[in-house]
């Protein structure tokens, strides 16, 4: 299996054992459905599968890595990496947009893939999951479509690194987690964020906290202090996290 399993020093145990052990077996059944997916995609348009996986080692699922760092494409990105704040997502899950070319069919091949077999299904799980908690969240206060993920036409105008960068936001500061929204959302064709409501801390970042954080940016946008960021992200718990991977056979 093309799964990287490095894990920085800094990350909490928690953290640790979630990225390391619980979510282990989903990995790897994620990961028989990307090679299928990029590999037919690849194929049917005279691409090299090579291209959009992790350079170095051919990863599809690289967990504490700077995506930035391996950049060697021809944009700007690329070209001002050496310069550019890199920072290490949690997880990055592949198609990568790291090599020469690879930018111009970005937004179709994720397109494709989540069209694909299971990957359907386990990015509608997800979505259905982060409505509820949007429902439950923002229902009495606002619409919350107000919040809610950007349409395919918004996603096919992006330029990402990957196809999901995954945050584990279980404890630390909301301007801590506010960053990991951001670093989700700039560097995934979707960024999903995974809180830590079942976790046995006295203090942990829930669901409820990103979403009133989400809608903080989303009112940023409308008074256009900001640009598109956080639009394509899907914010869910640790369980239903975890509960998506049912749905991968």
């Amino acid at each position: 299996m093309h799964i990287d399993t490095n894990l920085g020093i800094f990350m909490p145990s928690y953290e640790k054992t979630f990225l390391r052990i619980e979510l282990r077996e989903g990995f790897k059944k994620l990961e028989k459905l990307l090679k299928k997916a990029i590999h037919n995609y690849c194929s049917e348009h005279g691409l090299a599968y090579q291209d959009f996986v992790f350079p170095d080692d051919g990863s599809l699922i690289v967990i504490d890595r700077q995506i930035i760092a391996k950049a060697r494409g021809d944009d700007e990105i690329a070209r001002s990496k050496d310069v550019l704040y890199a920072p290490r997502v949690d997880v990055a899950i592949a198609p990568f947009n790291l090599q020469p070319g690879t930018a111009r069919y970005m937004a179709k091949i994720c397109e494709y893939i989540e069209r694909s077999d299971g990957m359907r299904m386990w990015l509608d799980f997800l979505k259905e999951r982060y409505y509820e908690n949007l429902r439950r969240v923002l229902g009495n206060f606002v619409a919350p479509e107000s919040a809610s993920i950007m349409d395919v036409e918004l996603l096919s105008k992006r330029n990402p690194r990957c196809f999901v960068a995954v945050e584990v936001c279980f404890g630390g500061s909301r301007k801590h987690t506010l960053g990991s929204l951001v670093n989700a959302s700039l560097l995934g064709y979707y960024g999903v964020v995974v809180t830590g409501d079942s976790i046995p801390r006295k203090k942990v970042i829930t669901v409820e906290s990103v979403i009133r954080l989400k809608y903080y940016l989303m009112l940023m946008q409308k008074f256009k202090a900001v640009g598109e960021i956080g639009r394509n992200t899907i914010i869910v718990s640790r369980d239903q996290f975890l509960e998506s991977f049912k749905f991968i056979n």
